[in-house]
């Protein structure tokens, strides 16, 4: 299908109807095997071939080639190919094509993906994981699902006989149960053909084993879970009530229309449930009532909560409230009609953004078509018949499916935690819910606010003094008599939609330690106290439909006020960015209750607080969030950071990027922005000396845990002039290490899953480079794996890249520049660099002529310069089980 966002891309699909499902006992795990076993050689591809091939045209395997195993289904895919080089294209469809049937299986490639999926297997099992893989069993007992989770039996993986593998692939993996699937930037016709002639070649295999589909028992009754873990901070309860879904042959205009009916009981009792913790002194630390998809042919409704310690059944009993008052009075026309607005506003964002819908987005669409015959209309298609089938969808409609769902029937009970709280069993949690049922309600009635303007009075306004165009940026900038500075640049990359972020100076690096948690904390409290004259939810009513964003943040080094909207709705936002400045809302109520949820949902963890102490060398001004933090946060310090932070215009810079006009934009700055008031101050940040230790600084730290895991995470910093060149350097040599620690440490030794290797280069408060490396392993290689790592970055000192790396990455880099250009943040962040740096990214010679001109030696001297007597941060994360 030709798609053009992103323009000169394009993505390429195999979909397989078969999953871990397919397995026999034999085979647990085996599904997922081959996976991997896909990627390490064809029978047109031997071994590492498919990689080597890509590399050649710039493409980065780890970026845009991968694949996922399911229950049901396997998906490979390479993603973001560019389209230029017609090799290129064909290589990626006998890749596809080799993966359909003809994969080879060299058992020393067998036995080295053992290790790594065992690996694998060490770095997903988290708590959420841990939590799945208890709860699930009992959601889906019955069915082959509990046996089969995808990882498989590590029994199995480590033990397996090739043929075991092989007998799997060629049973399943076969024409019948595979779609081809290609989206992009290319002509249709001509890529028909190529896809027609190379995959009818394909024999079909005779007398095919029929893809069976798997059920879930649903036997009526109530089942109950309870997973205790030590680190679970709170009670996760919820109960689950399963169903089955539409046929797949049933699922026409009619399922389209159920779809919407349910989108809009979403919408609606979203906003009920979600005021349960807004209540002072709430049991909910969250709240949740919806319909999900489960497996392939069910789905559940959940109504859940997250409960603070101790207090389960009060929480359950607030949610489940809702839901009975949702059950037996159903909604209101109020309610039904607001909803509708959203729910087409929505669909019209779309529609007009409709020339952006990515390759990806179409593809998943076409995946959902072919494994579970989900309509597919196009987007054309479907705008028209949302317009035509919302208005008519009554609250009787969508009321029903409240009595549809509520129910006791194929209930499962699930309640996660902590070890040491108290936690509901299966028979109070009944008889909660048999209190609620007998209680006494009443109809939900909507939380009355006095309709209120957002504006009150008029404003002087200002003028624009200064103008003068920037036509490197295709951008106006425009100086006003208070001082206040505006760049603006129309870019439609993105449809209807604009953005708006004024920029300072100066942040929490003006503040004693005293200061800094309220500091911290501003962002996230200030949207709850409203602003001007109307509370949140008065505001919350204002902007219902409006389709506006706003908020404020004040950053270490800087301070901003940023907000979106669409061109309709640009006014409303100028005036929410007049307000923030001149008539912030400062309230105590709301302080008290944001306080309480923040102390409820304290969660901590030792490995970040770890880190953030050893990389910032212990200095005071390190605070870390937990009780102390939250006990030193007050309203009146908010309020006088705020006050002192957001305010004179004349010390901010506006930025306006997106779909609109100059002339539309002007008359508004001119009107909100002029009216701030200025101070005329000059502020900057202040450097308050933290640092890096120095040197080689080596930490083991110790952990309890429920798996064996080592976390190794070294990090390298270098106080270096800031220059552009370096920094592109950095992300060339950050590509080039990592593509070099997955084939050392991944393939050659089956030591661990995944590589994280990131990089910075900061300029303020001083000029500084960092490199980390990071990845998980079994604690009793990890000694043996940190050499490894370590002789990669001396390797690179010494020798440095090869050419074929490094015109791998140069032309990964110089591709996803591109492709960034076209859409609108690249061009907000083009203005700001050229107003703060006097920096125009978009001049050759700070990119392109960069890469045209780089060499080995230019990376391997960056390395040098990077590595050789830089502060080394060399800190493993030891969890042991006991």
């Amino acid at each position: 299908m030709e798609n053009n966002e992103p323009a000169g891309q394009a993505n390429f699909y195999i979909i397989q109807n078969v999953g871990a499902l397919m397995e026999n006992d034999a085979q647990n795990g085996l599904a997922h095997f081959l996976e991997h076993m896909a990627f390490n050689g064809t029978v047109n591809f031997p071994g590492n071939s498919i990689s080597e091939i890509l590399k050649k045209y710039g493409v980065n395997m780890n970026a845009h080639v991968n694949a996922q195993t399911g229950h049901n289904e396997t998906v490979y895919y390479l993603a973001g190919i560019p389209t230029k080089e017609e090799g290129l294209i064909d290589t990626c469809l006998l890749v596809l094509h080799d993966w359909s049937r003809y994969i080879t299986f060299d058992e020393k490639t067998i036995d080295k993906e053992r290790k790594v999926i065992t690996e694998e297997e060490r770095t997903r099992m988290d708590v959420g994981e841990r939590l799945r893989a208890k709860t699930m069993p009992v959601m889906l007992k019955g069915s082959k699902y509990v046996k089969h989770n995808i990882i498989g039996d590590m029994n199995v993986i480590r033990n397996f006989k090739p043929q075991t593998l092989i007998d799997y692939y060629n049973e399943w993996y076969r024409p019948d149960l595979q779609a081809i699937v290609v989206v992009g930037d290319f002509d249709m016709e001509k890529m028909e053909k190529k896809v027609i002639d190379l995959f009818s070649q394909i024999p079909a295999v005779k007398n095919p084993t029929p893809r069976p589909f798997y059920p879930v028992p649903l036997k009526g009754d109530v089942s109950y879970s309870l997973v205790l873990d030590k680190d679970v901070p709170y009670s996760f309860v919820s109960l689950n009530i399963l169903s089955e879904t539409t046929k797949p042959e049933l699922k026409n205009h009619g399922y389209m229309k159920e779809a919407l009916v349910e989108a809009l009981y979403s919408l609606m009792f979203q906003n009920r449930v979600a005021k349960l913790t807004q209540q002072k002194n709430t049991p909910c630390l969250a709240a949740d009532s919806r319909m999900n998809a489960l497996v392939r042919g069910y789905r559940v409704y959940t109504i859940s909560t997250t409960a603070a310690l101790n207090q389960e059944d009060k929480a359950l009993e607030l949610v489940y409230k809702e839901n009975e008052r949702l059950k037996r009075f159903g909604f209101t026309e109020t309610e039904l009609t607001d909803a509708k607005k959203l729910l087409l506003a929505s669909f019209d964002n779309l529609y007009k953004d409709k020339g952006k819908l990515s390759s990806g987005q179409i593809a998943a669409e076409l995946q959902s078509y072919f494994l579970e015959n989900e309509p597919a209309p196009g987007l054309e298609y479907y705008y028209r018949f949302v317009q035509t089938v919302i208005p008519q969808i009554t609250v009787e409609e969508v009321s029903a499916k409240a009595k549809e769902w509520i129910t006791l029937d194929n209930m499962v009970i699930s309640i996660a935690g902590p070890k040491n709280a108290i936690h509901l069993t299966k028979g109070e949690v009944l008889n909660v819910l048999k209190r609620v049922e007998r209680m006494d309600l009443k109809p939900y009635e909507k939380e009355k606010t006095t309709a209120r303007e957002l504006m009150i009075g008029k404003l002087a306004g200002g003028k624009i003094i200064e103008e003068k165009e920037l036509p490197t940026l295709n951008a106006r900038e425009w100086v006003l008599d208070n001082g206040a500075r505006v760049l603006f640049r129309k870019a439609n990359y993105e449809k209807n939609q604009v953005e708006v972020m004024a920029y300072s100076k100066g942040g929490a690096s003006l503040y004693g330690k005293d200061m800094l948690p309220s500091a911290m904390m501003l962002g996230s409290f200030m949207p709850a106290y409203g602003i001007g004259n109307l509370s949140m939810k008065e505001l919350q009513q204002y902007l219902e439909g409006k389709n506006v964003r706003f908020r404020v943040s004040v950053d270490p080094l800087s301070e901003s006020v940023l907000g979106s909207a669409t061109p309709q709705t640009l006014e409303t936002l100028m005036q929410l960015i007049y307000l923030g400045f001149e008539k912030p809302r400062f309230d105590k109520v709301t302080h008290e209750l944001m306080m309480q949820q923040a102390r409820a949902s304290l969660q901590t963890s030792r490995v970040n607080d770890s880190l953030q102490m050893i990389m910032n060398n212990y200095n005071p001004r390190i605070v870390l969030y937990n009780q102390d933090f939250l006990a030193q946060v007050s309203l009146e310090k908010i309020e006088r950071i705020y006050r002192d932070r957001i305010q004179d215009a004349s010390d901010f810079t506006f930025f306006i990027v997106g779909d609109v006009e100059a002339e539309q934009v002007q008359p508004l700055v001119e009107k909100y922005i002029g009216s701030i008031k200025s101070t005329y101050r000059k502020e900057n940040w202040k450097d308050n000396g933290v640092r890096c230790p120095q040197g080689v600084t080596r930490k083991v730290i110790e952990l309890d845990g429920e798996k064996a895991k080592a976390t190794e995470i070294a990090i390298y910093s270098k106080e270096m002039p800031y220059t552009v060149k370096d920094n592109i350097y950095l992300g060339i040599l950050k590509s080039i290490l990592n593509a070099r620690c997955l084939q050392s440490i991944r393939e050659d030794a089956g030591g661990t899953y995944n590589i994280d290797v990131q990089g910075s280069a900061e300029r303020e408060p001083y000029n500084v480079y960092n490199l980390s490396i990071s990845f998980d392993c079994d604690p009793a290689r990890l000694d043996e794996l940190r050499s490894i790592l370590f002789n990669v970055i001396e390797k690179m000192v010494k020798e440095g890249p090869r050419q074929d790396e490094l015109v791998q990455f140069v032309i990964a880099i110089r591709d996803a520049y591109n492709e960034t250009m076209q859409h609108n943040p690249f061009w907000m962040n083009a203005l700001m660099m050229q107003a703060l740096y006097d920096l125009d990214i978009t001049d050759p010679k700070n990119q392109n002529d960069i890469l045209d001109y780089v060499t080995p030696g230019d990376i391997q001297d960056f390395a040098r310069r990077l590595f050789e007597k830089a502060n080394l941060m060399d800190i493993s994360f030891v969890t042991r089980v006991k």
